[in-house]
């Protein structure tokens, strides 16, 4: 059973996996410590990791769909309640073709 099931609007359209990744928000976290001496410790792990994009498809946009879902967010979901939606910004992308770039 899916926890989030009655949490999302399901009558808003289906983004694509690099349409939801391009409105994720990301916080990494990282436990510091101050050790005996002075000396600065940490607990957890920060991984970069360098992909190659030679198979990925393009990259297709929904202008409007992606709207709507940050609108949701911005609305329901605390790590979006301080973001502002840049619509000049936004009107930049297709309404539902690739992204040139």
């Amino acid at each position: 059973m899916d926890p989030y099931q009655d949490k999302f609007p399901h009558h808003f359209p289906k983004l694509s996996k690099n349409e939801k990744m391009s409105i994720a928000c990301i916080y990494p976290v990282i436990k510091t410590y101050q050790l005996k001496g002075g000396i600065i410790g940490y607990k957890g792990d920060v991984f970069n990791i360098e992909q190659g994009i030679a198979g990925y498809k393009e990259f297709r946009a929904q202008r409007q769909a992606i709207q709507q879902w940050l609108t949701f967010l911005q609305a329901k979901n605390p790590l979006y309640t301080d973001i502002s939606i840049d619509v000049d910004l936004l009107s930049q992308l297709p309404e539902d073709n690739s992204v040139e770039g």
